[in-house]
């Protein structure tokens, strides 16, 4: 595919992990291309005493860590807290909809779907 494309010898190419196997690259390396992958890891521990800043911003940070391959990791508190808000926006409308399951379950006169009864 590289080939159609008239890439240059040691162009940098860009892969997203669902594409990243091993065999593609190592297709890269033997071509002679750089590559970056992007980590389908959502969080991991990395050592910090390690990591090294590159470039701080106000409320962003690319943090550099190396682990055989040079790992880029970068963090924004922006995002942070932009996934913070979902999750608990997400949290919040399933804990009303239990709070309402359990006021319909609670009343007088209700059935508790829960028990089985068999129609005659």
């Amino acid at each position: 595919m590289l080939e159609g494309l008239e890439s240059r010898a040691g162009s940098t190419v860009i892969l997203d992990a669902g594409i990243a196997s091993e065999n593609n690259i190592q297709y890269l390396i033997k071509a002679g291309y750089q590559y970056i992958v992007v980590s389908g890891k959502r969080q991991r521990d990395f050592e910090a005493d390690k990591a090294v800043i590159v470039k701080e911003e106000e409320n962003q940070k690319v943090v550099i860590e190396e682990t055989g391959e040079v790992e880029l990791r970068c963090h924004s508190q922006m995002r942070e807290k932009k996934e913070q808000a979902m999750q608990a926006s997400v949290a919040e409308k399933y804990e009303t909809a239990l709070n309402s399951l359990h006021a319909g379950l609670s009343k007088k006169g209700t059935t508790n779907l829960a028990i089985c009864r068999p129609r005659y």
